[in-house]
């Protein structure tokens, strides 16, 4: 039986990819909510003697896409900061802080700390309601005592201060597995071209789940960007669906589905 337009019903975005003109897989969506696809246009409409419309002639076709993510989402993050993510390697560490404490009385093992005599390391007492003791400076000696703390094979030895139970410590350290992402104000988001595969099911088949394909040939998200970093914090994931300008047809967006591509539920 041929394949029908009709009513759908739609049950989740399944996953986004978003690709570059090289068609090479930049970061992928997983966890997209409330998708909606909004497409307007300017008009200008051709009057009678009386005011009244012969013809609306529609010109300049735009659209938006909004969604929100129902995770914190680093991907969606670096997309519409505009700045590309760095990855850090064994051949490309990378230099990124870290805080720890350390109960006084105990050591504490500076995994990838480079310096030397402290550099880069920064120690304070803390005051047992968790407020940084500004009082007393405390640096770095060959030897731990009252005002000095020491770093001996990649291990520091807190200072003996009486009345202190822990210290906190700040420092910078190299990473070979792990990533970096900043927002500057002078990069904005690249353009992609976005696909969303869709889970849906026809209102006369309701036993039989098929993947629905989203196609925007011409994606840039927008570079207002706000995120929370609560447990049950969300991202908005927003852009401009931009026409295929090199493209035979000057395509905004392209559905596509297929009567053969059933997928579990």
């Amino acid at each position: 039986m041929a394949f029908k337009l009709g009513d759908l019903i739609v049950d989740r975005i399944i996953m986004g990819t978003a690709e570059g003109s090289d068609g090479k897989l930049l970061y992928t969506l997983t966890n997209l909510q409330d998708a909606t696809i909004e497409i307007s246009s300017e008009s200008t409409d051709a009057v009678d003697g009386t005011g009244a419309v012969i013809k609306t002639f529609y010109r300049g076709k735009t659209g938006t896409l909004t969604a929100t993510n129902s995770t914190l989402n680093l991907p969606i993050i670096e997309a519409m900061g505009g700045s590309d993510a760095v990855f850090a390697t064994s051949t490309n560490p990378l230099t990124m802080p870290r805080i720890q404490t350390v109960e006084a009385g105990k050591t504490l093992t500076l995994t990838g700390y480079e310096g030397t005599n402290g550099s880069d390391l920064v120690l304070n007492a803390i005051n047992d309601n968790g407020s940084l003791d500004r009082v007393t400076e405390y640096s770095y000696s060959a030897t731990a005592d009252a005002t000095h703390y020491s770093i001996s094979g990649g291990v520091l030895t807190p200072p003996t201060a009486e009345g202190v139970t822990a210290y906190i410590v700040k420092y910078n350290r190299s990473v070979t597995d792990g990533a970096y992402l900043a927002n500057r104000s002078d990069t904005f988001p690249k353009t992609v071209k976005l696909t969303l595969k869709v889970l849906i099911v026809e209102p006369c088949e309701p036993d039989v789940v098929r993947a629905c394909y989203v196609v925007i040939p011409s994606f840039q998200p927008q570079a207002d960007l706000s995120f929370g970093f609560t447990t049950d914090g969300t991202i908005d994931f927003s852009g401009n669906l931009q026409i295929s300008y090199c493209g035979a047809q000057k395509v905004l967006y392209e559905i596509y589905m297929a009567a053969d591509d059933e997928e579990e539920e």
